[in-house]
């Protein structure tokens, strides 16, 4: 159902009901007083955009701009933005991969910054949505959260050039200064829907169809990354049999958290499948990290994880604890390098590891 906040309008579409995780990032840059529509100002859809469920118009909004792939990785911002081996991330930061839809519009003007972020914030609460990182001003890192880490790489001219060839100056000028923003990314309760909301003042006037408009630019990752990662009980009991080990990437935790997301629930039910199956099967439990933060920290996160894994098994599926044991061994054993998102990304995993009997 649509959740109508103000003059916002979220739309949960009915997919995300099911095991794809939608991240959807909406940036909004502020409004000068203004008391007529966008449209009736000379603002104009670009014809070749198209819209997306997941995401309705702001109300009296044009569309500027929208690119769409089929497939592509993306970086959802839970942290302040810093420069790492010559390039611009954040600590932390979630790695999506699926369909990215990119939508850009030009909104009307009327309310403050302030006023829509709050709007937005508290329309996510009502819909029990849980803040996972929050910052405003000079806390959220000034240009590079936006034009590095959202738009680095030469996003920004890749998106302006995607729709019709007659609006690319209007939407590559139509980036905004993001001296003064607001920021939050929060989770659904189902875990399965991830909003970052960014709220900043544009008052550039090179495009003067959009000048002192808010500028709302909302990504949309429909990942379908947990289906191609999930490893069934049949997988795991092979793995083991010929390695002595399986490592698992889609259990999930709450960022610097032993807290499991609801995200873990399948890989969760493939573990208690294999170990009903196999009955005289018992494992170590073994929690691994990325090398952010100190060595003393990872080894006690990785431990309290492999913990919550064992607790969760034992407690909500009925596994004898007596076949489990939790171990943490931290920044110690990395399969990839930590120099890199990537490479960090496959570091934090959890291993099933054979005891012997």
């Amino acid at each position: 159902m649509p959740l109508r906040t103000g003059n916002i309008t979220l739309n949960t579409p009915r997919h995300a009901r099911s095991r794809r995780t939608v991240a959807v990032t909406l940036v909004f840059f502020g409004l000068q007083l203004c008391g007529m529509d966008a449209r009736a100002q000379g603002c104009t859809d670009d014809p070749s955009a198209q819209e997306h469920p997941a995401v309705q118009r702001y109300e009296g909004a044009c569309l500027l701009r929208s690119q769409n792939k089929t497939f592509d990785s993306y970086w959802l911002p839970l942290g302040k933005p810093l420069k790492r081996d010559g390039g611009w991330t954040t600590e932390p930061g979630q790695r999506l991969e699926g369909a990215v839809t990119r939508l850009m519009y030009a909104a009307p003007a009327g309310r403050s910054a302030l006023e829509v972020f709050r709007n937005y914030e508290q329309g996510l609460a009502q819909q029990g949505y849980k803040v996972l990182y929050r910052c405003s001003k000079a806390e959220c890192g000034g240009r590079p959260l936006l034009l590095e880490v959202l738009f680095g790489n030469g996003q920004r001219r890749a998106f302006a050039d995607s729709g019709a060839s007659t609006g690319s100056d209007r939407a590559y000028y139509s980036f905004p200064d993001p001296n003064d923003a607001y920021f939050l990314v929060a989770r659904s309760a189902n875990g399965h829907t991830h909003v970052a909301v960014y709220v900043g003042f544009k008052s550039s006037t090179v495009v003067k169809e959009t000048s002192g408009r808010a500028i709302i630019l909302a990504d949309v990752v429909e990942s379908t990354a947990m289906e191609q990662k999930l490893i069934d009980a049949s997988a795991m009991n092979k793995a083991i049999s010929e390695t002595g080990r399986i490592a698992l990437r889609n259990i999930y935790f709450d960022f610097g958290s032993d807290a499991l997301s609801d995200e873990s629930t399948p890989a969760l039910d493939q573990i208690a499948e294999l170990l009903k199956q196999q009955g005289g099967l018992t494992l170590y439990v073994v929690g691994h990290t990325d090398s952010v933060g100190t060595h003393e920290v990872n080894m006690s996160l990785s431990q309290r994880r492999a913990a919550a894994v064992v607790h969760a098994l034992v407690t909500q599926y009925g596994i004898a604890a007596s076949r489990l044991v939790p171990a943490g061994v931290g920044d110690l054993a990395p399969v990839a390098s930590n120099r890199t998102d990537a490479g960090r990304a496959e570091n934090r995993r959890v291993e099933l590891v054979e005891r012997p009997r």
